[in-house]
């Protein structure tokens, strides 16, 4: 069931929330049941890691928006795929020696455009080494080395992803620190803190496509929402009077097509995985999607899936295999070593 929104208030939004949430926790109950021992076809850390990509892959497989949903399916399945079927046994040691493989490979990728000379602008987002699946990379990386107190590591990890120069990954990576920094009294409640903070995300996400948004813009910083938000604004009412709401989605993909040609010329990429996964997957499945990332056992692992909660949304790092493979690796070793690190 779809609604018309060209004139959606937050109202509104806020009622498909609860509907929506009035069918997620019967489901969870199901989910619950599965995960207490009865889906047995792959070992339960591993699981864990995996089965929030799997109901996307799961539903977008099923419910779709042409060729480029396709695609989305098979960018989760890469990085999911060789924790499923195979068995990827790596340590913290062998996170060390992937680390500085890493690095080598950004070194020798970074010296042809070194060649030309060095410049770097932190506030106008400009460097020469720029490149957003490293920094997603490092940053994850440093989240992870902060975490097991290797702190001569996390520097340079740190110092990468400055030169690499993502803003929302040392963003991410701040956020994911404060999360380590703070007491883990709320531990258990964390899912359901996450769910929400989701869930309201995306209501601010419509607001700003609103006039009353657009007036207070104008009012108290004299520039229109568009230009205050960067262009955001513009996309997501694209996607709001294109696509809709709906309880199940509009299908994988059905984002691209809302804003092909809209703003350039062909596909146009959201920035906003939170977003994205709403409005394609619906309210349910991104409910169920945010539960079962959350429920990670270890401190190190929920961290590190803090720091990808920041990026998602700003980013579309749902789609970079390179990115979510190493931080579901990451994920992995920290599940391993580190269970009981909360």
């Amino acid at each position: 069931m779809l609604l018309d929104n060209r004139r959606l208030s937050v109202l509104t939004v806020l009622l498909v929330l609860a509907s929506g949430l009035a069918v997620f926790f019967p489901m969870l109950g199901m989910a619950k049941y599965l995960l207490a021992g009865h889906l047995v076809w792959f070992r339960a850390e591993i699981r864990q890691l995996v089965l929030p990509f799997l109901m996307l892959v799961g539903w977008g497989g099923v419910v779709y928006s042409g060729w480029e949903g396709i695609k989305d399916v098979v960018f989760i399945l890469c990085y999911v795929a060789p924790f499923v079927f195979g068995r990827l046994i790596v340590t913290s040691k062998d996170l060390n020696y992937i680390f500085l493989a890493l690095i080598a490979v950004f070194i020798v990728t970074s010296i042809p455009a070194l060649m030309s000379g060095f410049h770097m602008s932190l506030l106008g987002s400009e460097s020469t080494l720029e490149s957003h699946t490293m920094a997603f990379v490092f940053g994850a990386f440093a989240v992870y080395y902060f975490g097991v107190r290797s702190y001569i590591l996390f520097l340079i990890a740190l110092v990468l992803v400055v030169l690499s120069l993502k803003r929302i990954a040392l963003l991410g990576i701040f956020v994911a620190i404060l999360f380590m920094m703070l007491p883990f009294v709320f531990g258990r409640f964390l899912k359901y803190v996450a769910l929400v903070v989701n869930l309201l995300y995306v209501v601010v996400c419509f607001y700003i496509t609103s006039e009353d948004f657009n007036d207070f813009c104008m009012d108290y910083m004299e520039v229109s929402s568009a230009y205050f938000t960067q262009g955001r604004s513009v996309l997501y009412s694209y996607v709001y009077d294109d696509v809709g709401l709906s309880f199940f989605g509009a299908g994988s993909g059905a984002v691209y097509g809302a804003l092909w040609g809209t703003i350039a010329d062909g596909k146009v990429l959201l920035h906003n995985d939170v977003l994205k996964i709403f409005m394609e997957y619906g309210v349910i499945v991104f409910c169920l999607f945010w539960y079962a990332f959350y429920s990670v056992k270890s401190r190190l692992a929920l961290s590190i899936v803090v720091y990808l909660n920041v990026l998602f949304m700003t980013d579309n790092v749902l789609i970079y295999v390179f990115v979510m493979f190493f931080a579901l690796l990451l994920m992995k070793v920290a599940e391993e070593e580190f269970p009981n690190e909360n």
